[in-house]
């Protein structure tokens, strides 16, 4: 056994590694170099074309995306600048019809004052009016009494005939005079209808109520009309007065404004229609010097 394990071969030795020459290094490296300048190409290419297709889509992406942003932008900060002018125009606005309106309201109490004194006004005329038909009342009786004392003592004597004639003529000439006095009672009553229908439009336009408005004008119209036929000597005012209405009627409801400046200059005309207060005095003595006297009565 110990010669069989001596006479064996002996076990094969590993071979020797093959190391390159010069000239297969040099290979190698200028095969490395040529992979690295082609590698080099290549991303060079790549890049060149990226850059291409940059450079190309650059006008597109800019046509169709930046420009339209950039639009875009300047419509908004325009619409940021013309905002901000409506918002002080609205502001302006606000701030004038406050102001309007607080003129309106002190206008509004001083027509409501106005309304005040003219219905008291009124009421004074209505009971002047009142104190007339009664009195017309007591003069028509009173001739109703003398035509029938004169009918019962129609045979009694002619003197006391006579001056039951004077005392029924004085009685006729009491009340032609009362008759004058009477009509321009009852005008200063249309005057006063027609000047209450004017502050209630004044009234009605500061409301802005113009449809209201427009009905009390047509009232005052007719009003207007009644006294250019019943008053001929205030004819001209009259006129004048229903033409500023006619141009008041066609200013509401585009021109409120000018339509009061139209009520005002009726209102002046009417208020001129008014006598004086000197006037007014000698109508007073006028009146009570035309009470008739009782008559006396005839003895059978």
């Amino acid at each position: 056994m110990s010669e069989q394990a001596t006479s064996s071969p002996a076990a094969p030795t590993p071979p020797e590694k093959h190391k390159p020459s010069f000239g297969e290094r040099l290979a190698a490296a200028f095969l490395n170099i040529v992979r690295f300048l082609v590698r080099l190409l290549l991303i060079l290419v790549v890049l060149g074309l990226i850059a291409g297709a940059i450079y190309l889509a650059m006008p597109y992406v800019y046509k169709h995306y930046i420009q339209p942003l950039q639009d875009v932008r300047t419509q908004v900060d325009a619409l940021q600048q013309e905002s901000t002018a409506r918002a002080e125009q609205v502001n302006q606005r606000l701030t004038s019809l406050q102001n309007e309106i607080a003129a309106l309201q002190s206008q509004q109490k001083a027509l409501t004052q106005q309304i005040d004194d003219q219905q008291a006004q009124w009421e004074a005329l209505q009971e002047r009016l009142d104190t007339l038909e009664q009195q017309n009342k007591t003069l028509s009786a009173h001739l109703d009494e003398l035509e029938e004392q004169i009918e019962d003592h129609i045979a009694t004597s002619q003197n006391d005939i006579a001056a039951v004639q004077a005392t029924a003529e004085a009685l006729q000439q009491a009340w032609e005079a009362w008759m004058p006095e009477l009509k321009d009672t009852h005008r200063q009553m249309d005057l006063l209808r027609a000047m209450n229908s004017l502050l209630r439009t004044r009234l009605l336009i500061g409301q802005a109520n113009y449809g209201l408005a427009a009905e009390e004008l047509q009232q005052t119209q007719a009003i207007l009309e009644r006294l250019q036929k019943e008053s001929p000597a205030d004819a001209d005012s009259l006129a004048q007065a229903a033409e500023q209405m006619q141009l008041a009627s066609e200013a509401l409801p585009a021109a409120p404004k000018a339509a009061l400046q139209n009520v005002e200059a009726v209102w002046a005309l009417l208020n001129s229609l008014f006598p004086a207060a000197d006037e007014a005095s000698a109508e007073t003595t006028a009146e009570a010097s035309l009470t008739p006297t009782p008559t006396p009565t005839p003895s059978p």
